[in-house]
C-alpha cells in the first residue's frame, strides 16, 4: 500500500483552486464566438470590453496592455481582415497549474501598415460554455520592414515569429 498526498501552501485567507482534472467539450463554435467578441472589441477601440475577457490574474498583470493595443491599432492603420487558421484543444495540460480545458485559436491577418499580422489567443474553460482569455500572443511585420526584404527573407521572418500559415 502506497499513500501519496499532494498539497501546496497558500497565504492565510486565500483559497486554493482544486487541482481536480476538468473535462469539458471541445466546442469550436463557442470558442470562436469568444474570439470574435475579443477581436471586435479590440478592433473598435473598446479596450475595456476586450480586457474584461481576460481572466482576473491576467488582467492584474496587464497594466500596459490597453495603451499598447491602442498604439498598435493607430500605427497599423485600417484592418484588412483576419482569418482563423487553426484551433488546438488541450485537456488539463501538465505545464499549466490551473486545471481546465484550453483552446489555442491561431490567426493571421493584415492591416494597411502591417501586411503580416499573426498570433493566437489561449482560452480556458471548465464547463465548455464559459471561456476566459488567459494569454494573447501577437506578432507582426510592419510594411517598412517588408519593403526592405526579399520575399524569401519575409518568409523566413514570418516563420521566426510564427506567421508561417498561408493566407
Amino acid at each position: 500500500l502506497v499513500f501519496n498526498q499532494d498539497f501546496h501552501c497558500v497565504a492565510r485567507g486565500q483559497t486554493s483552486q482544486s487541482m481536480a482534472k476538468v473535462a469539458a467539450a471541445h466546442d469550436d463554435k463557442a470558442v470562436l464566438a469568444m474570439t470574435d467578441r475579443f477581436f471586435a472589441a479590440r478592433d473598435s477601440g473598446d479596450l475595456r470590453t476586450a480586457l474584461s475577457l481576460f481572466d482576473a490574474d491576467t488582467r492584474r498583470m496587464a497594466d500596459g496592455w490597453p495603451a499598447d493595443a491602442a498604439r498598435f491599432s493607430q500605427e497599423a492603420g485600417e484592418n484588412l481582415g483576419r482569418r482563423i487558421v487553426g484551433i488546438t484543444w488541450y485537456d488539463n495540460p501538465a505545464s499549466i497549474a490551473r486545471p481546465g480545458v484550453y483552446a489555442s485559436v491561431d490567426y493571421v491577418g493584415a492591416y494597411a501598415n502591417v501586411p503580416e499580422d499573426c498570433g493566437y489567443l489561449l482560452w480556458r474553460t471548465v464547463d465548455g460554455q464559459n471561456f476566459e482569455l488567459v494569454h494573447e500572443e501577437h506578432s507582426f511585420i510592419p510594411v517598412g520592414t517588408i519593403t526592405k526584404l526579399s520575399s524569401s527573407e519575409v518568409m523566413n521572418m514570418k516563420k521566426k515569429i510564427g506567421c508561417a500559415a498561408d493566407r
